[in-house]
């Protein structure tokens, strides 16, 4: 099976994100990844309950499998449209894993890898506006995503279901760039969605969630 260079940047994005959490999204003994991701999962947990010793299990192989589709396109000059879609398949090999607190170790194969979206989609465009002085550059963002779960168990608790984001934005640029003002919206339908959980186990799920609807006005000013 072939791979591009998109493909392994992207699997990079997963692994930094996992990491953030205690996980590394990849399998080194993996005939379809050896020679993308030369390291072992790793997940980390409790081993007793109410105990403080940390167990750490190796998911001895997976498989991931992707399509990756990128567009740009000129409408004119000033107008640029860029669209962006994956379909990944990324799923645990033999593996067991315990939850944290728990002597239990649970067969996890097969599961999806964390923060594995199967499908994503982005939409964007731009429009740069030239004159006496400056310039004005409109800019539109569209994201959607489907389903993703951020524990190797897959638990709904512990996932994400499939959301859209749009921002949106636009920038005022001095001639020669010496400064710039950005009036920004972000989230602007209002969606409530998390980029990471962690389960307690025993206290629940702690889900990390993104800004709402947010306005905002940003300078910038260059002194060279």
């Amino acid at each position: 099976m072939a791979h591009s260079m998109h493909f392994a940047a992207h699997l990079q994005v997963l692994r930094d994100h996992s990491l953030s959490f205690g996980v590394l999204c990849g399998a080194s003994q993996s005939k379809h990844l050896s020679h993308l991701l030369p390291f072992a999962c790793l997940y980390s947990a409790p081993k007793y309950p109410g105990g403080h010793q940390v167990r750490i299990s190796n998911a001895s192989d997976a498989e991931v499998k992707g399509l990756e589709i990128e567009l740009l396109l000129y409408m004119t000059d000033q107008w640029r449209i860029s669209a962006a879609g994956t379909y990944l398949k990324a799923e645990y090999g033999n593996y067991l894993a315990r939850r944290a607190q728990t002597d239990l170790d649970i067969d996890v194969s097969g599961n999806k890898l964390n923060s594995a979206p199967r499908s994503a989609f982005s939409l964007v465009t731009d429009y740069n506006q030239s004159f006496a002085g400056g310039s004005l550059l409109y800019r539109l963002e569209h994201y959607w995503q489907q389903t993703i779960y951020f524990t190797v168990f897959n638990d709904d608790v512990s996932s994400q279901a499939s959301y859209r984001v749009t921002n949106a934005s636009i920038t005022y640029a001095s001639s020669g760039d010496k400064w710039q003002l950005q009036l920004y919206g972000k989230n602007l339908k209002d969606e409530e969605y998390s980029t990471a959980s962690q389960d307690f186990a025993s206290t629940g799920v702690n889900h990390l969630i993104s800004p709402p609807l947010t306005f905002g006005l940003k300078g910038t000013y260059r002194f060279n």
